[in-house]
């Protein structure tokens, strides 16, 4: 029986004003953009980061895991200094602060950010 190689679809998020704005892609990126639009909330990039420890690794304790690589975390913010609250969910059901996290060596593209509204920061790969 031959191991049939692993088939990874691009899905793209662009952001704006702190919100998904879209999801772009196909299989799970249509799945994703239904998910997003069932309840607004949450689009709401609630934080993100880049690889705030050299030293960490991904080993399932995700306070640890989003400092290894790129982590985004979309969903309630209020208690983080945000403005999504559970108020601004569709229904209690649907509350969420979901941590996404990728190791270094994930395929992430990120191609400008913009810190409380100021200029994009652009990252230089020289």
């Amino acid at each position: 029986m031959e191991r049939q190689a692993e088939r990874w679809e691009m899905v793209v998020y662009p952001v704006e004003g702190n919100r998904v704005l879209t999801v772009k892609g196909r299989g799970p990126a249509e799945m994703r953009l239904v998910y997003f639009t069932e309840d607004l909330a949450r689009a709401n990039i609630a934080e993100f980061a880049f690889e705030c420890n050299p030293e960490a690794f991904v080993w399932d304790n995700v306070l640890e895991d989003e400092k290894a690589g790129f982590h985004r975390v979309y969903g309630r913010s209020e208690y983080l200094g945000g403005t999504i609250s559970s108020d601004a969910f569709a229904g209690s059901e649907t509350i969420l602060h979901q941590d996404i996290v990728y190791v270094r060596e994930s395929p992430i593209l990120v191609t400008s950010v913009a810190i409380s509204g100021g200029s994009p920061v652009r990252r230089s790969d020289s």
